[in-house]
């Protein structure tokens, strides 16, 4: 069995003619919680979208647990995906079912369990993130910390091998920030997975992940321990992770000379038939 359970290999995609993901090479450790970070708009979301089979890169290698995803059929693919599990960026509840169904659909779905044991598994679930006394509550009868525990609870239904979140600290208040932090390293080692967080947070990845990759222009710039990547010398990672304005990634947009532009009358008549 190898140790990296996820391993991409000069991944290109490109997405209505624009590259999206560039010579894009990341392994992801079996049993680990890795974070990806970086800005909004440079490929983590597609990231996932490519693990889980969604996406297909126009080159490069692509394997999960072994098996080459672009090459499977939709029958591999459905299996292959029902070891995963998805905790999306807004919960992604089903509106009409309650708590306990949420958690149940995918259950329900994939498996002929008898209702016992069923319940006990859904109750299971809902105890590891504690909410099993909202069991009987509608969706939106939740706040947004406790959607996204039940989302993540939902995620974990199956016993997948691999769970990959995508912005799961989005619209959370501290606290809930920090119960998703402390959900996220105990499920992790508990269910003994492997566990993707792709986030724009840094505060927060740098807690739990094992290993980080910063993705910037489609490429990794970086990657290492948390510690390496807080102590990294470049320009472009210390611009996202102390969060300044300018930068490597400018504030100004791409123009002419700001005072040329500004008195060259000769441009108004331009501009003015736009």
């Amino acid at each position: 069995m190898s140790e990296n359970i996820v391993t991409l290999t000069d991944v290109h995609l490109k997405r209505a003619g624009k590259p999206v993901l560039v010579d894009l090479s990341l392994r992801i450790p079996r049993g680990k919680v890795t974070a990806v970070i970086g800005p909004s708009g440079v490929g983590k979301t597609t990231l996932l979208e490519l693990i889980g089979g969604r996406l297909r890169p126009d080159n490069g290698y692509l394997l999960v647990d072994g098996l080459s995803v672009p090459d499977l059929g939709r029958r591999e693919l459905f299996e292959l995906r029902r070891r995963m599990g998805m905790l999306f960026q807004g919960g992604a509840l089903l509106s009409d079912l309650d708590v306990y169904e949420n958690i149940a659909f995918p259950l329900r779905e994939h498996t002929h369990l008898p209702e016992p044991v069923l319940r006990q598994l859904i109750l299971m679930k809902l105890e590891l993130v504690g909410l099993r006394g909202a069991r009987r509550l509608m969706p939106d009868e939740l706040s947004g910390g406790m959607t996204r525990r039940v989302a993540l609870a939902r995620a974990v239904a199956m016993d997948p091998q691999i769970v990959m979140y995508d912005e799961p600290f989005t619209g959370l208040d501290p606290i809930s920030k920090a119960i998703i932090v402390k959900l996220i390293k105990k499920l992790n080692k508990t269910l003994a997975i492997t566990s993707i967080v792709v986030t724009h947070d840094v505060v927060e990845a740098i807690q739990i992940a094992d290993f980080v990759y910063m993705l910037g222009e489609g490429r990794v710039l970086a990657s290492g321990t948390a510690n390496e990547i807080q102590n990294s010398t470049r320009a472009d990672v210390r611009q996202f992770l102390q969060g300044q304005a300018d930068g490597p990634v400018p504030f100004h947009y791409e123009a002419d000379d700001y005072f040329s532009d500004l008195f060259n009358a000769g441009l108004l008549n331009k501009d003015e038939q736009r």
